[in-house]
């Protein structure tokens, strides 16, 4: 939850300036929460939004993705997906990606993060990969941003809320939170 915030802002600014790549190596992780596996959850969904307004700019943009499936891929396929676009790029020149080549990937997870990851269905949704070197990849360490109570409960709300998205079986998990939380949201303003 303390790591999210950063996440959002930058992810945000990357998107903006055309990055459409991530790959979170978490291999210094020993745990993750709802939240911030909400944000990466948040994250995929604007790369899909904004791939399809790419792909069809005269089309009406949803407010809201809507509930297809994920591209599944599987482990092996992931990796090689990954070292495919680390090899065609240089760490000096890497050029931002197309739009219809967005992707978002996790490296180097414990056991103990997987099944956190499992427990919410992130991991049929992002493929999840084992020990990978990433030596030609550019990492940021993100720092902890400041914000308000309200800003953190809206962004809590559209985490959990990217979750619900993603996986309908995390209605059950957050639905009496998400409606306690928007309740909160609405009374302070």
């Amino acid at each position: 939850m303390l790591n999210a915030p950063a996440l959002a802002d930058f992810a945000e600014i990357q998107r903006a300036q055309g990055y459409r790549r991530f790959v979170f190596d978490l291999a210094e992780c020993r745990g993750l929460d709802s939240t911030f596996m909400g944000s990466i959850v948040g994250l995929v969904h604007a790369l899909r939004r904004a791939s399809a307004a790419a792909a069809h700019p005269n089309a009406a943009t949803p407010e809201a993705p809507g509930r297809s499936e994920p591209e599944m891929l599987s482990p092996q396929e992931a990796l090689a997906l990954l070292k495919a676009q680390l090899a065609r790029t240089s760490p000096d020149s890497r050029p931002p990606a197309a739009p219809g080549d967005a992707s978002v990937v996790a490296v180097n997870v414990s056991r103990e993060c997987r099944e956190l990851l499992a427990i919410l269905g992130v991991d049929r949704f992002i493929p999840i990969l084992g020990t990978l070197e990433v030596p030609g990849l550019e990492m940021t360490i993100l720092p902890e941003k400041e914000m308000s109570r309200e800003q953190r409960r809206q962004m809590i709300l559209q985490a959990h809320g990217d979750l619900v998205e993603m996986d309908q079986r995390n209605e059950a998990r957050f639905g009496a939170f998400l409606k306690t939380l928007s309740s909160e949201l609405a009374k302070a303003k």
